[in-house]
């Protein structure tokens, strides 16, 4: 995914791509949740809501 998307753009992919798996680090959690949202808001959809791993991360790991 690339961090600058945002959560439209990144509802549209997973739309496109009739996503069934999302694995996610913990720090994407806001723009995940925001994508699914606008998903659902969406009337002509079909889309099943992918399961969802979301992967902890802890913010010093990302320093080594």
């Amino acid at each position: 995914m690339n961090t600058r998307l945002d959560a439209g753009t990144f509802a549209f992919m997973l739309q496109h791509a009739e996503t069934k798996v999302l694995i996610f680090e913990s720090g994407f959690s806001p723009i995940v949740q925001d994508a699914l949202e606008l998903i659902h808001q969406g009337e002509a959809t079909s889309m099943v809501s992918p399961l969802l791993v979301e992967i902890l991360c802890d913010d010093d790991e990302s320093s080594h």
